[in-house]
């Protein structure tokens, strides 16, 4: 089993804040009421980044990177 700490979830400027992910995934993500669009929560579970990878998949923008460092 990999270390939690060694995988990456990151949303980047490119967000248009449709919500899809925190749909898919609101265990990972949340949208932001300020900026209107999405974060990674700061609690995020992220050993396991199926749910994360499945809202990377349907990123209109593809505004969510997942990796394993």
């Amino acid at each position: 089993m990999s270390d939690p700490k060694s995988k990456k979830v990151t949303v980047n400027d490119a967000c248009i804040g449709c919500g899809i992910c925190a749909t898919i995934a609101s265990e990972v993500f949340a949208m932001n009421s300020e900026t209107g669009k999405s974060e990674v929560k700061a609690d995020a579970d992220l050993a396991d980044l199926s749910k994360a990878s499945e809202a990377a998949a349907a990123c209109p923008t593809t505004a969510i990177e997942v990796a394993e460092e």
